[in-house]
């Protein structure tokens, strides 16, 4: 029996993936959750939790989201 990837980590794949594709148009939940298929209930507690980490940051007063310096660190893990 084949081992299956965790939902969560491709729910949260898919919001991080969202928000690169956004560029400079940082989107809302109500739409990254439209964007990727998720319930507006799941993509808010994916997001929480992205955002503890700081790999999501969100704008206070627009309530939209973009990536999060937490992934500058990975990044530059990643490439070396």
């Amino acid at each position: 029996m084949p081992i299956k990837p965790a939902p969560a980590v491709l729910r949260a794949m898919d919001v991080l993936e969202c928000l690169a594709a956004s560029g400079s148009q940082a989107p809302t939940m109500s739409e990254i959750a439209r964007r990727t298929g998720q319930s507006k209930a799941t993509c808010h507690s994916v997001l929480l939790a992205l955002a503890k980490g700081g790999y999501v940051r969100r704008d206070p007063s627009s309530l939209a989201y973009s990536l999060g310096p937490g992934l500058i660190s990975l990044g530059a893990l990643a490439s070396s």
